[in-house]
């Protein structure tokens, strides 16, 4: 009777002992997640939120547009227009065209001589809007015409006076005769009015 009841005591403390054993631990490389698949944080359980990407240095450089003058470019741009200067047709000019287109003095003075295409340009390069209104005034082509009206105008020489008058001389450069001008003119407003005061004419040797 003994020795059944001290085996029935070993039994019991072999159950109750492997009931208080540790339980196992799960591994520790596997992430924890929730019902919805979600990762758990570490720490306090909070949620792992995505790093947004990394800020780029490059900067999206702004275009320049073009405004015309009705309309001024807001602050920080530039207004292409308003920064060319505009080409104005003076007083001295309107008289010196107005006595070439009268006397349509010549450019040869003696032997004619080719021109060679550098001087066109470098007439063209130092004088741009003046070449552009001559163009469009005489309706030229020609590079060598523009230059040799360019020529004309370049070689009136004037001196202004009180009242709106102006005193000129200039030689028209005949290739073979070549005439002296001397006189006054008088412009108001729009009209023009020239008198010669001296005329001298001279033949060159052709």
């Amino acid at each position: 009777m003994k020795k059944i009841a001290l085996f029935l005591l070993i039994i019991s403390m072999t159950v109750l002992a492997g009931c208080s054993a540790k339980p196992v631990a799960p591994p520790t490389n596997v992430p924890d997640v929730n019902v919805d698949n979600t990762p758990v944080g570490l720490i306090n359980g909070s949620v792992a939120t995505p790093t947004p990407p990394p800020a780029t240095n490059s900067q999206v450089k702004p275009v320049k547009k073009f405004y015309p003058t009705s309309a001024p470019a807001p602050a920080g741009e530039v207004d292409l227009v308003a920064s060319q200067p505009s080409f104005v047709v003076t007083n001295e000019l309107k008289v010196k065209l107005y006595l070439v287109d009268k006397y349509n003095p010549g450019v040869c003075y003696g032997l004619p001589v080719p021109i060679a295409d550098v001087s066109i340009a470098g007439m063209e390069r130092r004088n741009p809007d003046l070449w552009k209104l001559i163009k469009m005034k005489y309706n030229l082509t020609s590079g060598l015409d523009i230059y040799n009206k360019i020529s004309q105008i370049s070689g009136i020489q004037l001196v202004e006076l009180a009242g709106g008058k102006y005193q000129f001389n200039f030689r028209d450069g005949q290739c073979c005769v070549q005439k002296a001008y001397e006189g006054q003119v008088n412009i108001i407003a729009d009209r023009i009015d020239d008198t010669i005061t001296r005329q001298e004419t001279h033949n060159n040797p052709c």
